[in-house]
C-alpha cells in the first residue's frame, strides 16, 4: 500500500499528519510516526504528539526525583572535596586516583540539576523532540552527563590498573603514570564525547533528561563503555585471586606442588623431592582473609557498582527502540486503542512490549545520579570523621584562647572600674590600669602617666611630703 503525500489529509485524533509539520530542527529520528492505512487509496504517515512519554507511560510517571538525588550527590561531593583539601593525607588517604572520579560525579550531578529549570523546551514542534543542536539545555546537560560518566569509568579503570601493577607485579608507579592517567581520563573522555555527539547525538528521550540517541549508540558509546568497565572488573578479579593466593599460600608450596613439581629440588642421597613447607593454620588464614577484605572491599564495591550501573542503564536505553524497530502489526493494537479510547491510560497494556516498562525506566534514571552516593560511602572511612572532630575541637580551643588573651590584654571599662573599686576598698596601693612603663626620666615618666590618665601631685591635702595619685576611676595617697 502506497503512502499518500498529502499534507491536507487529517489523521485520526490524537495523531498528527507528518507532512503537515515539515522538519525545521530537532531530532528527526525521534518522531514516532507510522504509515496508517486510512482508506483504500493508501496510507498516511501519522505521528504521536511529542513527548512520547506522555502517551507511553501513566500520568503518575515522573523523573523529578533524579535532580533532587543529584543535589544530595553534589553536596556529598563538595563535602568530600573540602575534606581532601582541609584534612591531612594520613586522615583522608587522599590520592589522585580517588579524586578523578569525584570530578565525574560532580559533572553528572550538575547535568541533572539543569533539568530543574522552569522552561525546558522538550519538543521542537508538535511531533519532534529537541536535540543538542536545537536546544542549549540539552547540549549542556547531555554533554556533562556523557563526559562525567566517561570520567568515572576511566578513572576507575586506571585505579584498578594501578593496584594490579603495584600489588601483582610490584611496580612502583611514578609521576609518568600519574600524568598519563590524567591525560587519558580527561582527554579520552573529551574525545569520546565529541565522537558520540557528532555521530550519534543526544536528545530528550525520557521527560526532561537529555541522553544519548539510539542511532549507532552501540558502537560509539555503549560498547566502549561496557568494555572498559568489564576490563576494570577483570583486573580487580586478578587482584583478588593474587591476594588470596598470597594469603592462603604465602610460601608458594601449593603452587610449587601443583605446577612445578618436576623442577622441585630433590635430596642428594635418595633423590626424593624435598618436603613441602607446612601450610598456615586455618585460624591464621581466616584472619588474613578478613584483613584482605578490609583493605580491598572499597575497590571491589566501586568496580561492582560501576559495572552494574553501566549494564543496567545500557539495557534500559537500548530497549527503548525507535518506530523503525517495530512493525505495523506490533504497534497497530496500541494505535487503534488510542484512536477509539476516551483515556490513553486504557491503552497502556497494548504498549507494554514497546520499550522498557515504567518501573525499569524510573529505576535506571534514578540509580544513575545515586551512584555518586554509593561512591561517597565507599570512600568514606572513620578517620575522616574523627579528623573533622579533632579539627573543630582545635579551632574551638584556638578561638577561646585568643578571646581570653584579648580580654586579659585589653579589659573593658567596666572591668577596669570594678578592679579599681576593689583595690581602693581593700587598701592596696597599686592602681589597676594600663601598666606604667619603666621611666627613663622623671619628665618622660610624667608624660606617660598623663597619657594613661594618672596624675601625680606632690604633697596631698593634709599630708606632709606624700604623693597623691589620681585616675579617672579612683585616687589614693602614699606616704
Amino acid at each position: 500500500m502506497k503512502t499518500l503525500n498529502d499534507s491536507y489529509v487529517t489523521c485520526p485524533d490524537p495523531f498528527i499528519n507528518e507532512l503537515a509539520i515539515p522538519y525545521t530542527g530537532g531530532y528527526e529520528r525521534g518522531r514516532w510516526c507510522k504509515s496508517v492505512p486510512l482508506s483504500a487509496e493508501g496510507a498516511v504517515s501519522c505521528c504521536i504528539p511529542c513527548p512520547i512519554t506522555d502517551w507511553r507511560y501513566s500520568r503518575g510517571f515522573s523523573l523529578d526525583a533524579a535532580p533532587w538525588i543529584a543535589i544530595i550527590t553534589l553536596v556529598l561531593s563538595i563535602i568530600l572535596t573540602v575534606t581532601y583539601i582541609v584534612l591531612p593525607v594520613r586522615v583522608t588517604w587522599r590520592h589522585y586516583l580517588t579524586t578523578y572520579p569525584l570530578v565525574g560525579f560532580v559533572l553528572m550531578a550538575i547535568s541533572f540539576l539543569i533539568q530543574l529549570g522552569p522552561n525546558i523546551p522538550v519538543c521542537h514542534d508538535a511531533i519532534t523532540p529537541n536535540d543538542w543542536k536545537s536546544d542549549t539545555h540539552c547540549a549542556a546537560s547531555g554533554s556533562l552527563l556523557i563526559f562525567g560518566v566517561w570520567v568515572i569509568v576511566l578513572s576507575c579503570f586506571f585505579r584498578s590498573l594501578s593496584l594490579y601493577l603495584h600489588l601483582c607485579w610490584e611496580i612502583e608507579l611514578g609521576t609518568r603514570f600519574k600524568y598519563f592517567a590524567f591525560l587519558a581520563t580527561y582527554l579520552g573522555s573529551g574525545a569520546v564525547l565529541t565522537l558520540t555527539l557528532l555521530i550519534t547525538g543526544a536528545s530528550y528521550q525520557v521527560g526532561k533528561i537529555c541522553s544519548i540517541n539510539l542511532y549507532k549508540s552501540v558502537g560509539t558509546f555503549w560498547a566502549p563503555l561496557l568494555g572498559v568497565s568489564t576490563l576494570s572488573l577483570f583486573l580487580q578479579g586478578l587482584i583478588i585471586i593474587y591476594c588470596l593466593h598470597r594469603v592462603i599460600d604465602p610460601l608458594g608450596t601449593v603452587w610449587t606442588f601443583l605446577f612445578t613439581r618436576r623442577r622441585t629440588p630433590r635430596r642428594s642421597d635418595t633423590g626424593a623431592p624435598m618436603p613441602l613447607e607446612p601450610l598456615p593454620p586455618p585460624k591464621q588464614v581466616w584472619g588474613r582473609l578478613a584483613h584482605l577484605l578490609h583493605l580491598q572491599w572499597r575497590a571491589i564495591a566501586i568496580v561492582c557498582f560501576i559495572i552494574f550501573h553501566v549494564a543496567f542503564v545500557a539495557s534500559v536505553q537500548l530497549s527503548v527502540g525507535s518506530p523503525e524497530d517495530y512493525t505495523l502489526d506490533e504497534v497497530l493494537p496500541w494505535l487503534t486503542c488510542l484512536m477509539t479510547a476516551d483515556d490513553y491510560e486504557e491503552c497502556l497494556e497494548h504498549a507494554a512490549g514497546l520499550g522498557p516498562s515504567e518501573a525499569m525506566t524510573m529505576a535506571a534514571w534514578v540509580l544513575l545520579p545515586m551512584s555518586g552516593i554509593w561512591g561517597f560511602l565507599c570512600v568514606l572511612h572513620r578517620p575522616m570523621i574523627t579528623g573533622w572532630v579533632e579539627w573543630f575541637q582545635q579551632k574551638n580551643r584556638a578561638v577561646r584562647h585568643s578571646f581570653t588573651r584579648y580580654s586579659r590584654q585589653y579589659p573593658s571599662d567596666s572591668e577596669r572600674l570594678m578592679r579599681g573599686r576593689i583595690l581602693r576598698f581593700s587598701g592596696i596601693a597599686t592602681p589597676v590600669s594600663t601598666p606604667l612603663p619603666t621611666p627613663l626620666s622623671v619628665r618622660e615618666s610624667g608624660k606617660e602617666m598623663k597619657r594613661a590618665g594618672v596624675f601625680l601631685r606632690p604633697g596631698g591635702p593634709g599630708a606632709g611630703g606624700g604623693r597623691e595619685f589620681k585616675a579617672s576611676s579612683f585616687s589614693f595617697m602614699t606616704k
